[in-house]
């Protein structure tokens, strides 16, 4: 009978300890996978983070773009006006100094014309 208990009883220690065994070893992996699970985790925020952040920084260069744009349009419609308000006023100029060339032409010619007649005056009154 004492050899059967302590058969009994040693099988009953053994299975015992099989099963802390096990329990401990599942209690080790159960702690390793939270582990790498909490790890893994980490990771994807991190990954989510940095696309977040690029895809913040697309966002920003796609909007300096557009400014950008804006900004050379703007200046390219200002630069035209400019050209359009110079090259009028550079036209009017240019008619308007013709015109003075043309009249000061004349008073010329007829100042010309008149010391001219002057001088022949002067000859014939010294001929005489």
């Amino acid at each position: 009978q004492q050899t059967e208990q302590q058969v009994e009883k040693e099988v009953e220690q053994q299975t015992e300890q099989q099963v802390e065994k096990e329990v401990e070893n599942l209690i080790a992996q159960k702690i390793d996978v939270e582990q790498k699970t909490d790890q893994t985790e980490n990771m994807v925020q991190q990954i989510e983070e940095k696309n977040q952040q690029h895809t913040v920084e697309e966002e920003n260069r796609q909007q300096q773009k557009n400014h950008d744009l804006f900004q050379l349009e703007t200046v390219k419609q200002n630069v035209q006006e400019v050209e359009l308000m110079n090259t009028e006023p550079i036209t009017r100029k240019i008619e308007r100094k013709n015109a003075e060339l043309v009249e000061l032409t004349e008073q010329s010619e007829t100042k010309i014309e008149a010391v001219i007649k002057k001088n022949k005056e002067e000859e014939e009154e010294i001929q005489q």
